[in-house]
């Protein structure tokens, strides 16, 4: 056992509180949280500062994008990033991950769009107090940050007009919500209606019966149904909601294309009217091919090793396996 003089006790104790000091000021470093991401999607040629819930963790954060079209910068200080889109990114679905000296986080998907973004501004609960948007086409972005919260969108219409209406949430965005979407009339009534139409994610197709105000309506149940009854929300219930009476391509004909083939693509969907009826592709070796509408929802092409050919081929018929119809 080792015996200190007083003086020698006193010294080794300032020491080893002066110690204690120097490490307490020295922060632990810290992993990544990202629990959500909001918005989560840009237009083409544009900057968005996106938030990110949940913490960033110990700084540098960098940023690895599966496309050469984004970048994103970390500020030293905050919780957001700023993400920008090439000027002529290809639309559709790209992949962020986080990540610092600790760790990294989950693939976070990512949009590149090419209509006009907004951002809800709340409180958007109530019909009179719903985000006035463009209907001509926007990308609306939102939260239904709370159990109970509903988001509202208006439009003007025109009577003949048609109002397509499709969230993004659920099936491309893994947002944990099952959306609902409604059209509500100048007096309060639900004019139509849709719960389901690409997985949980609902899509409106509505014509104008009159010119008007008109309310699109937001709200969403759980993604895993539970015993209550009501509607749910959280900061991971991150939309996307496109707002448009232009061109809006659902699909295009053929679904699929035959690898090193060329030809042409039929769209279908609303608003068409000025749309090139055919468009032309030359497919890749593998992967997907991306057929271009503009404005227009991103769209893939599967791209088979096989023959592929559409019902007008009827000339071409016993088709032999392997193919694609």
């Amino acid at each position: 056992m080792t015996t200190f003089r007083g003086t020698d006790f006193q010294s080794v104790y300032a020491t080893t509180i002066a110690a204690t000091l120097l490490l307490a000021d020295v922060a632990p470093a810290a992993p990544l949280d990202v629990k959500a991401l909001y918005p989560l999607g840009v237009q083409r040629g544009e900057t968005a500062t996106v938030r990110v819930v949940g913490k960033l963790g110990t700084r540098p954060v960098h940023v690895w994008t599966s496309s050469d079209s984004l970048t994103a910068e970390v500020p030293d200080e905050g919780d957001t990033i700023e993400i920008t889109a090439n000027s002529d990114a290809p639309t559709g679905v790209h992949w962020l991950r986080l990540h610092n000296a600790e760790g990294a986080s989950p693939l976070r998907p990512f949009v590149i769009g090419s209509l006009p973004e907004v951002e809800e501004k709340e409180t958007n609960d109530f019909l009179e107090k719903a985000n006035e948007v463009d209907a001509a086409g926007v990308v609306a972005n939102g939260v239904l940050a709370k159990n109970g919260d509903v988001d509202c969108w208006a439009v003007e219409l025109k009577r003949g007009q048609t109002l397509v209406a499709a969230l993004a949430a659920h099936h491309d965005l893994g947002s944990p919500m099952d959306g609902v979407l409604q059209v509500v009339d100048g007096r309060g009534f639900v004019i139509d209606q849709n719960d389901d139409t690409r997985g949980n994610d609902p899509r409106l197709v509505f014509e104008c019966p009159r010119d008007g105000r008109y309310v699109v309506r937001v709200f969403a149940f759980p993604e895993t149904p539970t015993s209550s009854i009501r509607l749910a929300g959280g900061e991971d219930f991150v939309y996307r909601l496109t707002l448009t009476t232009g061109p809006y391509v659902d699909h295009v004909v053929p679904l699929a294309v035959t690898a090193g083939s060329t030809g042409v693509v039929r769209p279908r969907g609303w608003n068409l009217a000025g749309v090139e009826p055919t468009v032309p592709w030359a497919s890749p070796s593998e992967g997907v091919a991306r057929p271009t509408f503009a404005p227009a929802d991103p769209l893939k092409l599967t791209v088979v090793t096989h023959p592929s050919h559409d019902e007008s081929q009827a000339s071409e018929r016993p088709f032999l396996p392997p193919v694609t119809v």
